[in-house]
């Protein structure tokens, strides 16, 4: 009988094992941008451990304040496990919702049991399902996906649902964490403390100082390394272990031009380093997430990213901009821009036009935004093409407001890019801006105007005849936008003797475009 009732007590007390949830929040454990989690386990206060690892893939795991979520890449695995004596029956991830490259479909993962569904395009979950294992592992296939690309999987928070087992016992507080990651810093950093212990009491020291509790973040400025430490107490609590961080705080390598800045970029072949142009550049064009500015030797650069202020075409923006150099496939581009770092505009110059065929771009005009005067679109090639050869073009899609029309005739604004991947030759492409009428005409002295009739401004034999009510300026420009030619006319009609060629006329108001023979 006796031995019966424990039987049935033991029937009864597993029958009424409940499941329980534990969350592991990476937007909330305070992680510096970039930190590396290759390896490394978190445990939820209930014993729940998840860690990532680099797996078979080129990339380390890392978690970005850029988006908020940790970055697992292809190759990547997931490993997680239940409290000590519990068994997994689900785990459930809320994804970032940035589709930027992602497995195809569900055979882009596997898991070492149960089954795995991922839905990282629209609904931005995932979920593993089993009948219930003390650990499951996730891995993210190490292949490149139906578009050819190497997938991503953003996790933000993953939530474990386990039957059984018991959270670990606290004796000790848990090491603080520092929200800036160790490394070299090109500006001041503000360093704040955490724990993850309640009520406890943190204690620092900086570069070997007096111990100081911690009630702000910590300003670290100074030129030259800096070491900190810190640990936590907690009445009841043994103290935690200490945790250490080397920041580097560096100046910036300056650069008085932006061919400088390319072969200083190019010569240290590292994105780490921060450069700051001590000089000022004029704004050319400003898109989503690109902005293209030029020195006074009219060399042009891009700079990316979604830190830069808005600015309108001509501004000219002080000197004192900081940022990395990167040659993506090819392309130059200032990335990483501090925002702190861009003035107010400190004055507006014209930018004018920029004139080109596609056969004339070379890779000399990286990064200049240019007018395709008269060029013929054939979408279904992606080419811009005129009597002086073609050019492929690429459209960026964060270039919403850009619309490509259908085949036909343009004029076309367009920033000058290159592309090349390993050892093929660079490809010289553009990326458009704005599809206009063939009826504009570019404006030598900055913007685009409508052109004029005929009937005012014409070809003749000896060059340009010019026909106003009233005495005017006539200024003549070629097709590269330089003043050729400026002369004050009487009313009636005039002649500007020009050699043959492709000229650009303004007269008071007016532009248009004349061809002498």
């Amino acid at each position: 009988m006796k031995k019966f009732l424990l039987s049935t007590m033991a029937l009864v007390a597993a029958m009424t094992v409940s499941a329980a949830t534990s969350t592991l929040d990476y937007t909330a454990l305070g992680l510096a941008n970039q930190t590396d989690l290759d390896g490394v386990a978190q445990t939820t206060a209930e014993g729940v451990s998840v860690t990532l690892a680099k797996g078979e893939g080129t990339n380390a795991p890392k978690y970005y304040t850029s988006g908020t979520a940790v970055r697992c890449y292809a190759g990547n695995t997931i490993t997680v496990a239940a409290p000590a004596g519990g068994k997994i029956t689900q785990i459930d991830m809320t994804l970032r919702d940035y589709t930027y490259t992602v497995a195809d479909d569900d055979s882009g993962y596997t898991t070492s049991s149960g089954s795995f569904t991922a839905d990282p395009k629209s609904a931005y979950t995932a979920q593993w399902t089993g009948t219930g294992v003390e650990t499951v592992k996730i891995t993210i296939n190490n292949a490149q996906n139906k578009a050819g690309k190497w997938p991503q999987f953003h996790i933000r928070t993953i939530t474990v649902t386990y039957e059984g087992g018991s959270a670990p016992v606290v004796t000790k507080c848990a090491t603080p964490k520092f929200s800036v990651a160790e490394g070299t810093y090109y500006s001041p950093v503000n360093v704040e403390l955490s724990t993850t212990t309640e009520g406890a009491t943190i204690v620092y020291t900086l570069d070997g100082g007096a111990e100081t509790t911690y009630t702000e973040a910590i300003a670290i400025s100074a030129v030259g390394s800096h070491t900190l430490t810190a640990y936590a107490k907690a009445n009841g609590l043994d103290n935690s272990d200490v945790a250490t961080a080397t920041y580097e705080i560096a100046a910036p390598v300056e650069c008085g031009s932006i061919d400088e800045f390319i072969m200083e970029g190019e010569s240290q072949a590292s994105t780490s380093v921060v450069y700051k142009w001590t000089f000022p550049v004029t704004v050319i064009k400003q898109m989503p997430n690109y902005t293209y500015v030029k020195d006074e030797a009219g060399s042009a650069m891009l700079i990316y990213g979604n830190q830069v202020p808005a600015y309108n075409i001509g501004d000219v923006i002080p000197a004192g901009i900081q940022g990395s150099f990167v040659n993506y496939n090819g392309l130059y581009e200032m990335s990483y821009p501090d925002a702190a770092t861009f003035g107010a505009a400190t004055s507006k110059v014209s930018v004018p036009d920029l004139v080109k065929k596609p056969g004339e771009i070379t890779a000399a005009d990286m990064n200049q935004v240019v007018y395709l005067d008269n060029v013929t679109l054939t979408v279904a090639v992606k080419t811009l093409a005129s009597d002086g050869g073609s050019i492929p073009y690429f459209t960026q899609k964060a270039w919403t407001d850009v619309v490509v029309p259908e085949d036909g005739v343009y004029d076309v604004i367009a920033a000058v890019a290159i592309y090349q991947k390993g050892t093929n030759p660079a490809t010289i492409q553009v990326y458009p801006i704005e599809f206009k009428d063939a009826a504009c005409v570019p404006n030598p002295e900055g913007g685009v105007s409508a052109i004029a009739t005929a009937n005012g401004i014409h070809a003749t034999a000896n060059g340009i005849a010019v026909s106003v009510n009233a005495a005017a300026k006539v200024n003549v420009f070629n097709a590269a936008g330089q003043l050729v030619k400026s002369a004050n006319v009487a009313a009636g009609e005039s002649t500007v003797n020009v050699p043959a060629g492709f000229y650009l006329v303004k007269v008071a108001n007016t532009v248009a475009k004349v061809v002498v023979r």
